[in-house]
């Protein structure tokens, strides 16, 4: 059993790491207001000017996750950026730069796994 002095003495310590925590917490708060102040302060393309992603439906291989067949070409224009995805579970294949290579690196991806 422990004494009233000992236990005085263990909820000051807990109040002190209380109290730190909250500085932590904090200091955390102030960072990411920051972070956040100084994004918003970059003006970014207007909204109008980003092209969206395009699918364009493809029949490859099927997943080599879920066994889906359907997969489709993600178009990031802007990024210079084309990757395949299968519809049924969301896996994405590596990134590449055009959709002729996201469809080589999608099959590249399905020979290495199942060998």
């Amino acid at each position: 059993m422990i004494d009233e002095g000992e236990q005085l003495r263990q909820r000051e310590v807990l109040a002190k790491i209380l109290e730190q925590n909250e500085q932590i917490l904090e200091q955390q708060a102030r960072l990411i207001q920051q972070e956040v102040d100084r994004a918003q302060a970059q003006p970014g393309p207007p909204i109008e000017d980003v092209t969206p992603p395009t699918a364009v439906p493809l029949s490859l291989h099927a997943c080599p996750f879920c066994g889906g067949r359907s997969l489709i070409v993600v178009l990031l224009p802007e990024l210079g950026a084309a990757w395949l995805r299968c519809e049924r579970c969301k896996a994405a294949g590596p990134r590449a730069s055009s959709p002729d290579t996201a469809v080589d690196a999608w099959d590249t991806r399905i020979r290495g796994l199942r060998k």
